[in-house]
């Protein structure tokens, strides 16, 4: 996802983070309500995956990628992904 969102979506991607921070709430509204919808998916995999503790970290696990969606679109279009990601992944599934 975040290669796509940040080679031929990148565009997309762009405008997709200029709303969320110069739209109105009205306009804003879609987007907040997409983008919890994704959450929620990340919560239930991750509750599968790791349990309650696990499903708590999805905002740290989201924050990541979100890190590294911006970095991609903003500075490195080729920085890496696959390794920042499963670190987050190993990361929320550990238990403390």
């Amino acid at each position: 996802m975040i290669e796509v969102q940040s080679g031929p979506l990148a565009g997309r991607t762009r405008a997709r983070y200029a709303l969320f921070l110069e739209a109105d709430e009205a306009a804003a509204r879609p987007l907040r309500e997409q983008r919890a919808g994704m959450e929620a998916w990340i919560r239930t995999i991750l509750r599968i995956l790791g349990g309650d503790e696990a499903e708590a970290r999805a905002p740290f696990l989201m924050a990541t990628a979100e890190g590294i969606l911006l970095h991609r679109i903003t500075i490195d279009p080729d920085a890496p992904i696959e390794e920042s990601i499963a670190r987050a992944v190993d990361a929320t599934l550990a238990q403390p």
